[in-house]
């Protein structure tokens, strides 16, 4: 995506939408940031029941995704604040999940999950 987006949007949606070229660009990593994501997020904390730990972190990315984008409004376009913001955003569930991810799993033990307990 980062270096076929002029190509893309060219031909998916044609040379008038050569202003979101940019915006592809920086939200290129957002697929494999997803990807890693869903495998710590999705795939182990909620297939062995931390759903409250999960619910935590989905919270916490909406209020990230809120103290990112409002200052970032008022230094540049709004557009590229918002893919900015995107890209921050999963990328700070990506880091959560993961930590949660290593604090839990540290030495190849899993640790008891909440239902065990």
């Amino acid at each position: 995506l980062l270096a076929g987006a002029p190509v893309l949007i060219h031909i998916l949606n044609g040379s008038q939408y050569r202003p979101a070229v940019p915006l592809l660009m920086i939200m290129s990593p957002i697929p494999a940031i997803v990807a890693a994501g869903t495998v710590y997020a999705t795939y182990y904390m909620l297939g062995l029941g931390y759903k409250k730990q999960w619910s935590n972190l989905i919270i916490q990315a909406g209020a990230v995704n809120f103290l990112v984008l409002i200052p970032l409004i008022f230094v540049m376009k709004p557009e590229f604040a918002m893919s900015i913001t995107a890209v921050a955003t999963e990328l700070y569930v990506l880091l959560g999940a993961w930590r949660f991810y290593w604090k839990t799993h540290r030495g190849g033990a899993l640790a008891p999950s909440p239902q065990s307990s």
